[in-house]
């Protein structure tokens, strides 16, 4: 299963005829992959400050929606909400993360070939804006903010 948010939100390479709410709900999950996320939090990604009454129910719906398209073990669900069990290779940010870390430690061995081409791969995963369905909520900010600080970091490899 691949996830990718380095650009609009695909699942294996496909927009998966995901609405905007399944989208915000899916990639609040990548920026905690692993990690619980409470239902609040992600009524925080979809409304803000203007949270329906309905919310909970429209979470709820979100996630079956998303396990229908990365299937029903992709989402887990605990007591503090739920938490997306893809793995790393799965995701598009975890990639671009540990291809640009290789890349570094090949320029610290001395390898500047191989250190390109990691970054060359690292950045191939980029598709346009990081995260575009979390621009109105802060965490989806800053995480966008970091990903493309980490972006600009790893085209400075190349040169």
């Amino acid at each position: 299963m691949d996830v990718a948010v380095l650009g609009p939100v695909l699942v294996n390479g496909d927009p998966g005829g995901l609405g905007h709410r399944d989208r915000v709900v899916l990639a609040a999950l990548v920026t905690r992959a692993g990690r619980p996320v409470g239902k609040d939090v992600l009524a925080d990604a979809l409304w803000g400050e203007a949270v329906p009454d309905s919310a909970a129910k429209v979470v709820q719906g979100c996630v079956l929606r998303l396990r229908r398209v990365l299937g029903a073990a992709a989402i887990e669900t605990t007591p503090s909400g739920y938490v997306l069990r893809v793995h790393a290779d799965g995701l598009d940010i975890s990639r671009f993360e540990r291809l640009v870390t290789q890349a570094r430690q090949r320029l610290s061995d001395g390898e500047p070939d191989r250190a390109g081409y990691l970054v060359e791969q690292a950045l191939a995963l980029w598709r346009g804006d990081p995260l575009v369905d979390l621009e109105e909520w802060e965490p989806g900010r800053l995480e966008a903010a970091r990903l493309v600080e980490l972006r600009l970091d790893a085209q400075d490899l190349q040169t």
